[in-house]
C-alpha cells in the first residue's frame, strides 16, 4: 500500500484501493497487517481530510472491522461510536445512519442491550425523517431493532418492527422481505406459543415464508444460535470444545455473510492458545 505522507486530501480512488488493501488481507486471514493498514488508513484520512468526513467515517468503520478479526472489542466499539459522528446534509446523515445500524447490532453483540437500543431507536427515528416509513432504508433499522427487541423479550415490539420492515421492504428489497416476515412470525409465537402465526398472514406471505423457511431450514433462527455460541464459547474450559464451537461458528455465520463472527471465528481456530483465548479479551 502507498504512504501517506503528504497532507494532501485521499481522493475516493485513493481510498478505495487502499481499503480494498485491507479487505483483501483480512480475506487471506492477514488479521495484524489488515489491523495495521486499517489504522494507516484512517490516520491518513483524519489529517488530509478532516475527522468529519465520510471517508474518514469508512476508515474508521474498517478499522473497526479489522478490531473484530483480532478479538479487539473495545477498539472496534470506540471506533464505531467515532464514525457514528460525522454532520453534513443528507448524503453524510445517510451514511452516518448506516454506521450507527452496525454500531447498534455490535452492540447487541457484546450484550450492551440498553445502549444498543438507544442507538437504534435513535437512528430509527431519523430514517423515518431521511426515507419515510416505505423505504428499504427505512426497513433495516426497523429489523435490527426488531431484532433486538425480539432478543430482549418485548414480543410484541418485535412484531410491530418486523411489521413494517416487511411493510417497507416490499418496496425494493424483497430478497429482504422473507427475514422480515420471519422475524415477525419468530416474535408473535414467542409472544403466543399456542397460536397458529401463519394464519395471520395473507396468502402469498404465507407462501413465501414457507418456501423461505424450506430453502434455508435454520434461516433466522441460525443467526440467534450464532450469537448464543460465543457465549457458551467464553463459559467453556474444555479446549476440544472450545474449538468445535469456534468451528461450528466460523461455518454458521459465514452460510449466513456475518464476514465479522466468521473471520473472528477462523481466527481464534488458526491461533496457538485456542484453549486461553477469550472472544472478549
Amino acid at each position: 500500500m502507498f504512504g501517506f505522507g503528504k497532507k494532501k486530501p485521499l481522493t475516493r480512488e485513493d481510498f478505495d484501493g487502499a481499503a480494498a488493501d485491507v479487505q483483501e488481507r483480512i480475506a487471506a486471514g492477514d488479521y495484524v497487517g489488515a489491523a495495521q493498514a486499517a489504522s494507516a488508513l484512517r490516520k491518513a484520512t483524519e489529517a488530509n481530510n478532516g475527522p468529519n468526513t465520510v471517508l474518514c467515517a469508512e476508515a474508521r468503520m474498517l478499522e473497526a472491522r479489522a478490531a473484530l478479526t483480532l478479538g479487539d472489542h473495545d477498539r472496534a466499539r470506540e471506533l464505531m461510536c467515532a464514525a457514528c459522528e460525522i454532520e453534513g446534509d443528507d448524503d453524510v446523515t445517510k451514511v452516518r445512519l448506516d454506521n450507527q445500524m452496525h454500531y447498534g447490532d455490535l452492540l447487541s453483540e457484546l450484550g450492551e442491550l440498553d445502549e444498543a437500543e438507544v442507538v437504534h431507536r435513535g437512528a430509527l427515528d431519523e430514517r423515518r425523517r431521511v426515507y419515510g416509513k416505505e423505504a428499504p432504508e427505512f426497513g433495516y433499522g426497523a429489523e435490527s431493532l426488531g431484532t433486538l427487541e425480539l432478543r430482549r423479550g418485548n414480543f410484541e415490539q418485535a412484531a410491530d418492527l418486523a411489521r413494517l420492515a416487511a411493510f417497507a421492504f416490499r418496496a425494493g428489497e424483497a430478497n429482504k422481505l422473507d427475514a422480515a416476515l420471519i422475524l415477525w412470525m419468530l416474535a408473535e409465537k414467542s409472544r403466543d406459543p399456542e397460536r397458529n402465526v401463519l394464519d395471520t398472514l395473507d396468502a402469498g406471505d404465507r407462501q413465501r415464508v414457507l418456501d423461505a423457511v424450506a430453502r434455508t431450514p435454520a434461516y433466522l433462527f441460525v443467526d440467534a444460535t450464532i450469537d448464543l455460541r460465543w457465549e457458551v464459547y467464553e463459559a467453556l474450559t474444555d479446549e476440544e470444545q472450545k474449538l468445535a464451537c469456534l468451528k461450528s461458528i466460523a461455518s454458521h455465520s459465514d452460510a449466513l455473510g456475518r464476514t465479522e463472527d466468521h473471520d473472528r471465528a477462523m481466527h481464534l481456530v488458526g491461533s496457538t492458545s485456542v484453549g486461553s483465548t477469550s472472544v472478549g479479551s
